[in-house]
């Protein structure tokens, strides 16, 4: 799927399972506010903008200039946010988080980039950071299931970072993992 042939290729603002998806993932922040907020795959903004009224500065991520034209247009009048189309883990952005957000993402990678991603989460965190991974758990025609890229993901960071807390919140078609960095 492409977002020239379709500006919303996942339905992301008509699909019940999204909608479901977006509200456990704000009601799994662990805290009211961040300071600043990294969401990783950030596609066409629409749990951006969410995330936006949780933190005082979040920077969104992806790869695809046309999710960005979209996500530019629903944020531009939010001026705590910053779009950047950046190729993650190879291209990162300045900054540091308390919050970092993956949704659906992390299965798109290889081995090699979960590895190199959880490193730049690491090195990129305030202590006492959170990672919240939400993971679609039925197929994904990629080499990863969505669960199992998460847990790599995870065991990545625990061998950079102590890890106070790990909590999965499972859904009958997705999972939360949320991940308290020390």
């Amino acid at each position: 799927m492409t977002y020239r042939a379709n500006p919303d290729p996942w339905n992301y603002l008509a699909s019940a399972y999204e909608a479901d998806k977006y509200r456990a993932t704000i009601a799994a922040l662990p805290q009211h506010q961040f300071r600043s907020c990294l969401e990783i795959g950030c596609s066409i903004g629409v749990l951006t903008e969410m995330l936006s009224t949780r933190a005082d500065h979040v920077t969104g991520v992806d790869l695809s200039e046309e999710a960005l034209s979209s996500a530019r247009s629903r944020l531009s009048a939010v001026a705590r946010v910053q779009l950047h189309g950046l190729t993650i883990p190879a291209q990162w952005p300045q900054g540091r988080w308390d919050l970092v957000v993956l949704s659906e993402v992390a299965y798109y990678l290889s081995a090699d980039e979960i590895a190199s991603l959880s490193t730049r989460i690491a090195e990129s965190t305030y202590p006492k950071a959170w990672c919240l991974l939400v993971n679609w758990t039925g197929e994904t025609q990629t080499i990863w299931h969505g669960p199992d890229a998460a847990r790599a993901l995870i065991d990545g960071l625990c061998e950079l970072r102590q890890i106070s807390h790990l909590e999965r919140i499972q859904h009958p078609q997705f999972v939360i993992d949320l991940v308290a960095l020390s």
